[in-house]
């Protein structure tokens, strides 16, 4: 009941109400359930995820921490409980960009769920993708694409090429390529996420339109300004067809199509476009 109440006041972004909540019910947790009940971790998480909503982003590393060590003393550095908490961990030094602290955390954690538990489990397969992005934040980019290629063939051979799981790991690839500006490399990667998207979830789909704007981009910085218009004129249709012509995010698309136009030598339709921006 109290997790519920500290949900409620999160869900309506009163994070001071939600912590004062959550830090009773975490203390009360581990005075009556013993510090490594699985209710109690639950509840030590959500409070760890309120801190960085609070921008206490130190407190909740530290709680994390204190919860993972914890279970390194009596579990063993080994046990799958153990390894989730400590890629809780990484992660989220990952998502704050704290990359030299996260690193040795998500090599060992995936190190020891592909010993432990096989490389095609569901928990080192998300260690995989965790690694990914962090040799993508690095910069270390052909290790990122090495890992990430592996990821998804093995998500596409154990979960099948429309899997939740695999579509991500397509993204994970797309973020690599573009992070090194590599648009030809990232294209098609795009055109395939789109295609399984159009195939799974027919009609407006939000996610859709911003996929064909980054298509469209990716086709613009290749210079080819046909494919890209096309490309950006489904994504400028898609949010206005959802929620109407004062969408923001249609404006950001029709940003990009003045630009387009522009490099394009499409002095009148620069022009139009721009008049309907003001």
């Amino acid at each position: 009941m109290l997790t519920n109440l500290a949900w409620m006041h999160a869900a309506l972004e009163q994070f001071p109400e939600a912590e004062k909540i959550l830090r009773d019910a975490y203390e009360l947790a581990k005075e009556t359930l013993g510090p490594l009940h699985p209710s109690t971790l639950s509840c030590g998480n959500n409070l760890a995820s309120i801190y960085n909503n609070l921008g206490r982003y130190d407190d909740g590393i530290a709680l994390l921490r204190s919860i993972a060590d914890a279970q390194r003393r009596v579990l063993g550095a080994d046990h799958p409980q153990t390894l989730i908490s400590l890629n809780n961990v990484g992660f989220a030094l990952l998502q704050l960009g704290r990359t030299d602290e996260a690193a040795p955390l998500l090599e060992n954690v995936l190190e020891v769920r592909t010993r432990v538990l096989g490389e095609t489990h569901p928990h080192t397969l998300a260690s995989m993708s965790n690694l990914g992005s962090l040799r993508r934040r690095q910069k270390r980019f052909d290790e990122a694409e090495q890992i990430c290629r592996r990821n998804l063939e093995l998500h596409t051979k154990t979960l099948g090429a429309d899997h939740p799981e695999t579509i991500y790991c397509l993204q994970d690839i797309v973020k690599l390529h573009l992070a090194r500006n590599d648009h030809a490399a990232a294209e098609p990667f795009l055109k395939q996420l789109i295609e399984q998207r159009e195939r799974m979830l027919p009609g407006s789909d939000p996610l859709l339109a911003k996929m064909h704007e980054m298509h469209g981009i990716c086709l613009l910085q290749m210079e080819h300004f046909e494919e890209a218009e096309a490309a950006l004129l489904k994504a400028h249709k898609l949010p206005e067809q959802i929620a109407g012509p004062d969408n923001p995010k249609i404006r950001t698309t029709m940003k990009h199509l003045v630009d387009l136009y522009r490099r394009w030598n499409r002095e009148e339709s620069r022009l139009a476009w721009e008049e309907r921006l003001k």
